[in-house]
This record gives structure tokens, sequence and C-alpha cells, in this order.
């Protein structure tokens, strides 16, 4: 006779006080956005706006120190490189030497998730990805630079679907792709050590 395993069912109650059954990775999702609940049957993140300020100016800061950093390395070779001034929303670095323009990625939460989060929409509106005018992502998570095309990353994120959430720093919906890391260095033009 086999073993019998117990299998703890997941369930979230909604704005009624009904109950549904709930993905398995729910208590994960709790874990690494924090708390959450269901809005229009989407699973959103609880924050408030005050928060949303805060997290949103400190990701701010913490996405041109990736860029600066990622500008410096390719300043060894390009010395004309430099960040844009402001907001450009198609890429985060133009090296003239080229041509090529880089958008940079931070995602340091990869080392404890294991995925990179491949924005395509922000808001209901294209973004990211799906907007992108730069020749080359790379995705800064600490450790490492992750250099990969956009054609290349299109194809990598292609069978996946995507999942929408409000991440930290938000206060609006993102819809993005969730890939493992390891997928991504594997198609990567390049892998950096800091």
């Amino acid at each position: 006779m086999g073993t019998t395993e117990a299998v703890n069912q997941l369930y979230y109650i909604d704005s009624e006080g009904n109950y549904h059954k709930c993905h398995k990775l729910l208590p994960d999702i709790r874990r690494i956005f924090g708390e959450i609940e269901v809005m229009n049957g989407e699973l959103v993140e609880i924050i408030t706006n005050k928060q949303a300020g805060k997290n949103f100016k400190d990701s701010l800061n913490i996405g041109h120190r990736s860029e600066d950093a990622v500008c410096a390395k390719i300043k060894k070779k390009y010395p004309k490189a430099h960040v844009m001034e402001g907001y450009c929303k198609g890429y985060d670095i133009y090296v003239p030497e080229t041509k090529k323009k880089i958008e940079v990625k931070q995602d340091k939460k990869s080392n404890y998730t294991g995925n990179i989060v491949v924005e395509i929409e922000f808001n209901g509106k294209p973004s990211a990805l799906s907007t992108t005018e730069a020749d080359y992502w790379v995705f800064d998570d600490g450790e490492i630079y992750i250099w990969i095309t956009p054609e290349t990353l299109r194809q990598v994120v292609e069978p996946f679907k995507p999942v929408k959430f409000v991440g930290n720093g938000d206060n609006k919906e993102k819809l993005a792709y969730l890939i493992k890391k390891d997928i991504i260095k594997r198609n990567a033009l390049k892998v950096d050590k800091y």
C-alpha cells in the first residue's frame, strides 16, 4: 500500500466573504512581495501611498546607481559613454563611439526568488521590453551583470505567461514575466562579475 501525503489547500476570501482556491505559490508571493489582496480577480500587493512614494524614490536611486556602475564599466573601453539625463523611456545609457543604447534593470530580489522580472506593461500601457529602444539590456542583481539583446530576451520570455502585480515602489499594476535567472544567463551575450 502506498503512503499518503497530506495536501494543504490554500484559499483566499473575496470581498463578499466567499472562499476560493488559490495558487500553491501564494505564500511565496506574500513572503516576497508583502501583503496582497484580490482585486478584479487578480492578486495585488497592499501598500500605502506613503510607502509607495518612499519606495519609488528609493527604487529610483538604486536604479540610478546601477546605471552609473554599468556606465563606468563601459567607459573603460568607450570613454564618451554616458547615462541619459532626466527621463529617457527607451534606454538609460548611450555610447556615441558605437551608437549603441543600453537599458539597465536592477533586480537584487532575483538572488532570493531565482526569478528576474521582465516588465512589458505598466498601468495598462506598454513599457520596458515592449517599448525599449535599447540594443542591449543589462540585468544587475548586485553580484553580476547579465548582458542580453532585447530580441533574444523576447524569444526567451515568449513561451511563458506574464503575471500582473504591483511591485515594491510602485502604486500601479505591472504586467511582467518572472523568468528563472539561469534561463536568462544561458541565453545572455555575457555575464560579468562586479
